[in-house]
């Protein structure tokens, strides 16, 4: 039987990427008159826990108010969503264009 169980540091670091893999398995028997050798080949799959991750949490939000004349203003700023496995990296975006483009 053949066991591969990829950690999160062998996906991280991208030494076992997901994807499929194929391994050649021979025997022979040396001592048969004539000496025989059989191949089996194996396919596997090595699949993406982050395709997709098993949840994304969506954080608390705080109301916030701004004064957008305000040239003193923070940035803002909004508490992260996790994700599980936690080591999946998730990228996301915001457009605010919609409320300071207002005429």
């Amino acid at each position: 039987m053949i066991d591969l169980t990829p950690t999160p540091a062998d996906y991280e670091s991208g030494l076992i990427p997901p994807g499929i893999y194929k391994v050649t398995i021979c025997s022979k028997v040396a001592l048969a008159n004539p000496p025989e050798e059989k191949c089996a080949e194996i396919d596997f799959e090595v699949q993406d826990p982050c395709d997709p991750p098993t949840s994304i949490d969506v954080p608390s939000f705080t109301d916030q108010n701004y004064s957008i004349s305000d040239p003193n203003k923070a940035a803002y700023t909004h508490p992260d969503f996790m994700t599980s496995p936690s080591f999946c990296m998730v990228s996301y975006s915001y457009d605010l264009g919609f409320v300071l483009n207002k005429d």
